[in-house]
């Protein structure tokens, strides 16, 4: 999985001068489709252009993008399949 998590007006967020890049959080919770395999939680952080990666098993999930003093974003379901690369992009 794959996409952009944007600030307010559509823009990345720019740290602060003298700063570090912002850090935001995203999270995959959800069951894989095999029905032995149990919840998957993952945690990945947006690079300084906004963008992000993940890697996570065939499967349905919710996913919260989220950054201290913007209001979270969730977005469900989102289904991963073989083969794909699945793209979620959000506006905190």
């Amino acid at each position: 999985m794959s996409g952009t998590v944007l600030g307010p007006s559509n823009i990345v967020i720019v740290p602060p001068a003298g700063g570090t890049p912002p850090t935001i959080s995203t999270y995959a919770v959800g069951t894989s489709t095999d029905p032995s395999a149990v919840a998957v939680s993952a945690t990945t952080a947006s690079t300084v252009d906004g963008s992000y990666s993940l890697v996570l098993p065939v499967g349905t999930y919710d996913i919260v993008f989220s950054y201290t003093g913007l209001a979270d974003v969730t977005v469900t379901p989102v289904t991963v399949t073989v083969g794909a690369t699945t793209t979620v992009n959000a506006t905190l």
